[in-house]
């Protein structure tokens, strides 16, 4: 045989192989159509039903690249995946060229149904019954129908939904099936595509529909990436991997990069290896090796301030909930995000044990950030308010009359619900009196003088609360000392 002569496409090779081409994840932007591929190397394919199941479910592939960039493949999604699918021969063929190249001798319909041990199941299902009482069928059982819209048709796509329609059972007992559609040209679609090894990725792009001077590249054999991962690992190599190793070595995923930094005997060593590989870290990233790194303070400088600056409010906060050394991650904090808000400023002092020592960390700049409300919060939060005051003081650089307003107001007392902490953790409650004095003491009302006195577990510290309020408290009506009189006396 002439070889130029067999060829249908350069797509098609000589041994029962061709080149396929497949469209995945629709409405995808550019990111998710990349790891939507992942999904085709970790779990297989995830056949569809409804529309997308027309010639029965299975993967629907091209055999020419052209066919991809149509106007109707923008519905199908940006990613184009190319495959290697070899056992052709195991596929039933409609188009009547295709089928001779293939099947040779055995091309009718009938004689591949024959061929692929099936031909029974067409007569089990009624057909033949059918086919012969309208004259289409021989007594030899030969399908004359099927046989000569074979030869009659010029996109045989039409004959391979009619033959679906009425013999379903087919996409679970043969390996696929290849047509020609009037707008895609040859298809094969792939019934129950699990990888048996028959069809493989080859490469995948990232290519709009109407991107025609990417098809022309991709047509050329250039711009298809042949690597996946972060790390980027061959397609053959992940081929080959164990299944539980597939999920690690996948598009966009960075287990293989946050695993070898946890696992790290020399992180800065690490680190210097996986180079610009840890600009790919996102937030969730970040995340999980601060919380669990056991030496977090050299996680924090091997991952550097870029990545660092990569955590959002709310990963903060959880950092900060399930650290067993707050202080840690506040310093981590404070030394290496540069993008601070205002709000996380306020979490950072609120926290932090040597306040004064961690705003002159933060400086002039981060204090600044500080609005009025999240001032008016460390001030309600805070027992000790002296800290607070002296920090905004000295950092805070663009107070408003607001600010200035609240600090006056803070100078000059604190609110009786914090005296009523003060007093609560105090173990000695005279001395206690005597370091708030009479200016605090006396901004106590009656619900506080009563909850202060209602915690003292006997009668003799009772009294002894009561004496120390009716001391100090130079504001006193009737009501507040009839309660202090009831236990003094």
């Amino acid at each position: 045989m002439n070889f130029k002569n067999w060829l249908l496409s350069e797509d098609v090779w000589q041994n029962n192989t061709a080149t396929v081409f497949h469209r995945t994840c629709k409405h995808c932007n550019e990111e998710d159509s990349i790891k939507a591929v992942s999904g085709i190397l970790t779990s297989d394919f995830k056949t569809g039903s409804g529309f997308g199941c027309m010639y029965g479910c299975g993967l629907y592939t091209t055999l020419s690249l052209e066919s991809q960039f149509t106007d109707t493949m923008f519905r199908y999604g940006k990613a184009v995946v190319k495959f290697k699918a070899t056992d052709l021969d195991k596929y039933l063929i409609f188009q009547l060229s295709l089928a001779k190249q293939i099947h040779g001798k055995d091309y009718k319909i009938s004689d591949q149904l024959k061929k692929l041990g099936v031909l029974d199941k067409v007569d089990q299902n009624g057909l033949k019954y059918y086919l012969k009482k309208i004259g289409l069928l021989s007594s030899k059982g030969k399908l004359k129908y099927y046989d000569k819209q074979q030869e009659k048709l010029k996109h045989s796509s039409v004959l391979a939904q009619e033959f679906y329609e009425q013999n379903k059972w087919i996409e679970n007992s043969i390996k696929g099936i290849i047509y020609k559609g009037e707008q895609d040209g040859y298809c094969l679609l792939k019934y129950q595509p699990v990888q048996d090894g028959t069809i493989t990725m080859l490469a995948y792009a990232v290519a709009y529909a109407n991107d025609k001077q990417k098809m022309k590249e991709l047509k050329n054999n250039d711009g298809w990436i042949k690597s996946v991962g972060v790390l980027g690992t061959s397609i053959k190599n992940v081929y080959k991997s164990p299944s539980k190793m597939k999920e690690k070595l996948s598009f966009g995923d960075n287990t293989t990069i946050v695993d070898q930094l946890l696992k790290s005997k020399n992180l800065e060593k690490t680190a210097q290896k996986l180079g610009s590989y840890l600009d790919k870290l996102n937030n969730d990233d970040v995340f999980n090796l601060l919380k669990n790194s056991t030496d977090k303070e050299q996680m924090a400088k091997s991952l550097g301030e870029k990545n660092i600056n990569k955590l959002t409010r709310e990963d903060f906060y959880e950092l900060l909930k399930s650290a067993t050394d707050k202080q840690k991650i506040l310093e981590i904090i404070t030394k290496y995000k540069t993008n601070l808000s205002g709000n996380d400023v306020e979490t950072i002092l609120l926290h932090a044990k040597d306040k004064e020592q961690i705003a002159n960390k933060l400086g002039t700049l981060n204090i600044s950030k500080l609005s009025t409300n999240e001032i008016y919060y460390l001030f309600k939060s805070l027992i000790y308010k002296k800290s607070i005051i002296k920090i905004i003081n000295q950092y805070h650089t663009k107070k408003t009359p607001e600010i200035q307003e609240l600090i006056d107001e803070y100078k000059s007392k604190l609110l009786g619900d914090n005296v009523v902490e003060l007093f609560r953790s105090a173990t000695n409650k005279t001395q206690m009196a005597k370091r708030l004095g009479s200016l605090n003491i006396s901004e106590l009302d009656y619900s506080d003088i009563y909850a202060l006195i209602a915690m003292c577990s006997n009668v003799k510290e009772k009294k002894q609360m009561a004496q120390i309020i009716n001391q100090y408290h130079i504001k006193k009506n009737s009501v507040i000392q009839e309660l202090l009189d009831k236990y003094i006396h």
